[in-house]
């Protein structure tokens, strides 16, 4: 879900057609500073898994200027993420089990964002612009972009998690995405 002031914000942040960002054009250009670690007041924070993780990146990527640029948070459970639709090509073999996922969320990002990898929003605080971590962090922020994707889980359906354990021999697969493991077992 992103607000209507934050897809502003992305409209605006665009550069022209042509210009390439000069840290990726050819491995050169100055790098943005670290994110200190006491920071807690952002301009945006993203919460939720590869599409946030993949936004972020992408925001990143837009903003050349080393001495002007967000200051943004990412908030994730995890701190790599199963690719959807890899899912059923990896079941017929046709992609390799280790490439379902996607590569470590701090490979992805750079570290002029804060990454909170294995935390949780606890509490919104809208009316302050905060929010409050499952680490115990409070952090404030002026765009907040909700991005938490599906839940894959199977607690959600009464007796799913016993007859998964089901021998193979059974013929009992259940087709979630939940990591590689599993696809590679229901292959």
């Amino acid at each position: 879900m992103i607000s209507k002031s934050f897809k502003s914000v992305l409209k605006n942040a665009r550069k022209p057609i042509g210009v390439n960002n000069q840290r990726f054009a050819g491995g050169g250009g100055p790098k943005k500073p670290k994110m200190p670690e006491e920071e807690t007041d952002f301009d945006v924070i993203m919460v939720g898994g590869a599409n946030a993780t993949a936004l972020t990146k992408f925001i990143q990527h837009e903003q050349d200027d080393v001495n002007n640029f967000w200051k943004m948070a990412l908030v994730t459970d995890k701190s790599r993420y199963v690719i959807p639709q890899a899912y059923f090509g990896v079941v017929h073999e046709h992609i390799a089990p280790l490439e379902l996922e996607t590569g470590t969320v701090s490979a992805q990002v750079e570290n002029n964002a804060r990454t909170d990898i294995g935390a949780r929003i606890v509490k919104y605080m809208p009316n302050e612009n905060k929010v409050l971590l499952s680490n115990g962090k409070e952090y404030t922020y002026k765009a907040l972009v909700l991005a938490p994707g599906f839940d894959h889980n199977k607690d959600k359906i009464e007796g799913l998690t016993d007859m998964e354990k089901t021998p193979e021999e059974e013929q009992f697969f259940l087709h979630m995405l939940d990591g590689k493991e599993r696809a590679d077992r229901n292959y």
